[in-house]
């Protein structure tokens, strides 16, 4: 399973550079508005709650990213299919499951290599800086669980789309598509029913995109 994982990273590994860099820069800015921002400390230098720069940190993988997150996954498949790569890895005793696994598990790195470094630097913020009052950071969290589901939900969209044989269409289609999932974001906001939403379509998704990947001929 390691193999096939490291495997997978190697082939989207051009596609993960651009994320790094964008979070480096993204904790950079955070960090610098948290430190020297008058308004979020007390006259003391003691932080005042939640900083809003640890918010508009999330606009990025917010509002782009689920776009490249489809963009991603459709590539993934829609290569694999063409070259038959995974016909090929299904003669070296492996199973389409783990082969599966071993790409969605790639794949994911696309949007969790911005957001955990994301959620790490803003807890080890609250967590080091004493307050001045109890602060609720569920709003936070709730941002965070809300912008992971959604950019999951886009790319199994983008692994579902990836297997029609247009040419052009896998990766634009997703990309297209992915704009009523983030509308849903806009129209229900950050509350657990958009959570359970976006829960339950990733989870469709993935089921259809295996149902497909298992019984189509490779």
């Amino acid at each position: 399973m390691l193999t096939l994982i490291n495997r997978e990273l190697r082939s989207i590994s051009v596609y993960l550079v651009f994320p790094a860099f964008v979070t480096l820069l993204i904790i950079l800015g955070l960090v610098r508005n948290m430190l020297f921002t008058p308004e979020n400390l007390s006259p003391l230098g003691v932080p005042l709650g939640i900083p809003g720069a640890m918010y508009s940190a999330f606009k990025f993988p917010l509002i782009l990213w689920p776009f490249i997150c489809a963009g991603i996954g459709a590539a993934q498949m829609y290569f694999d299919r063409s070259k038959k790569i995974s016909a090929w890895l299904c003669t070296l005793a492996t199973s389409r499951n783990r082969i599966l696994t071993a790409r969605i598990i790639a794949g994911s790195t696309s949007f969790l290599l911005i957001l955990v470094p994301l959620a790490l630097t803003d807890a080890l913020w609250l967590s080091l800086y004493p307050r001045l009052v109890p602060i609720d950071a569920w709003p936070l969290i709730q941002l965070f669980i809300t912008v992971t589901l959604l950019n999951a939900a886009c790319y199994a969209l983008g692994l579902l789309m990836g297997f029609n044989t247009n040419r052009f269409f896998p990766i634009l289609g997703s990309v297209f598509l992915s704009a009523p999932i983030i509308a849903l974001i806009i129209v229900k906001g950050f509350g657990f029913e958009t959570m359970f939403l976006l829960l339950l379509l990733a989870a469709a998704l993935i089921l259809r995109t295996w149902q497909k990947f298992s019984t189509a001929s490779l």
